[in-house]
């Protein structure tokens, strides 16, 4: 088994032209419905860095990004769990 480091920066405005120029299709492809609700514009950017380190480390495919649920716990850390295939279509 192979350790790997590594390290992501996003830079928030080229994320926030992703927004603009994706629009809600970028939004539905990339975060679930309660992470829209639930977080601001500048909480997003680092939800997606968390789901894209993810699915770097663990090697899933490119369209894993709605099978990722993040919550944030009281001190506002972010959680996530996995869910299943059929579950992400119907959210």
């Amino acid at each position: 088994m192979q350790t790997k480091i590594g390290i992501d920066i996003l830079n928030r405005l080229r994320f926030e032209t992703a927004v603009t120029c994706g629009g809600q299709n970028f939004l539905e492809r990339t975060f679930l419905p309660q992470e829209l609700r639930q977080n601001t514009a500048f909480q997003l950017v680092s939800i997606f860095c968390v789901k894209e380190a993810l699915i770097k480390a663990l090697e899933l495919s490119a369209d894993s990004w709605r099978r990722i649920s993040t919550n944030r716990d009281s001190s506002g850390k972010i959680r996530c769990s996995f869910i299943s295939e059929r579950t992400a279509a119907k959210i």
